[in-house]
């Protein structure tokens, strides 16, 4: 088996609160759903593993969350409970300064669950700050996680999904082995042992099991709409850009 999908949650909430927040029941659905189809689920530590050894299951999924939501922790003993392993990517301003973060006491508890990986500083897109600020970023975040936890951490998430070359590279100067992106495609074993980069489809809280599935199995209609949405979006944002560069230089469009 080569190819397989990576899943990035945010949150869990009886509400959901917002677009990327799904509730604990279809989590747990989720995860029952993968478990009688016969997935494995592992985080990256484990994809790291077997991407060394060349030994991958049948049916096989990855599980991300970001941002380091309080409701990780619940979370991540629900995996355990399935015998399923997550990467919990985190974020240092989030856990000190926001309430409905995790705390570092309970990264630390999450620690003992779950894989942990970075996610920056501030949760600034890498490749909209200078380099520096982004390489800051980087090795502080790191930092942040192995003073914490005592652990190496080599695991990156990149906040908006943003990489760059000089990014990745800088990052695996820096020790990371594995980044994670926001691009909705599955991924090839063979790929991402090359490039040690994971695509990644956020679960949102319109996602129904029927889609779920769908999108676990690599449905290809789903991924090619996913991709054309996102280059959609990606040219008017391009424009803008341009737009302010030109009238920054004095320069208007007619």
């Amino acid at each position: 088996m080569s190819k397989f999908i990576a899943l990035m949650y945010h949150s869990l909430g009886e509400p959901p609160k917002g677009h990327y927040s799904i509730r604990f029941s279809e989590f747990k659905a989720q995860l029952d759903w993968l478990r009688g189809e016969g997935f494995v689920i592992d985080g990256f530590r484990e994809l790291e593993r077997r991407l060394v050894r060349n030994e991958f299951p049948e049916r096989y999924v990855v599980m991300t969350f970001d941002d380091g939501h309080k409701s990780d922790l619940r979370a991540a003993e629900m995996l355990r409970q399935v015998d399923a392993q997550a990467t919990f990517f985190l974020i240092k301003d989030y856990a000190r300064n926001r309430r409905s973060f995790l705390s570092e006491s309970e990264i630390k508890e999450l620690s003992t669950l779950c894989s942990i990986g970075s996610h920056g500083l501030t949760h600034s897109s890498l490749v909209d700050v200078s380099v520096d600020q982004a390489i800051w970023e980087l090795a502080e975040s790191k930092k942040w996680l192995e003073d914490l936890l005592g652990t190496v951490i080599d695991k990156f998430s990149a906040p908006g999904g943003h990489l760059s070359s000089v990014i990745v590279r800088r990052a695996f100067e820096l020790g990371y082995c594995l980044l994670g992106n926001s691009t909705e495609w599955y991924n090839r074993s063979k790929q991402v042992k090359a490039k040690k980069l994971v695509n990644r489809i956020p679960v949102r809280s319109s996602f129904r099991m029927p889609l779920f599935a769908k999108v676990v199995r690599s449905a290809t209609p789903f991924l090619l709409g996913r991709q054309l949405r996102s280059k959609l979006l990606y040219i008017p944002k391009k424009l803008l850009t341009q737009a302010q560069i030109e009238r920054l230089r004095g320069i208007t469009f007619n």
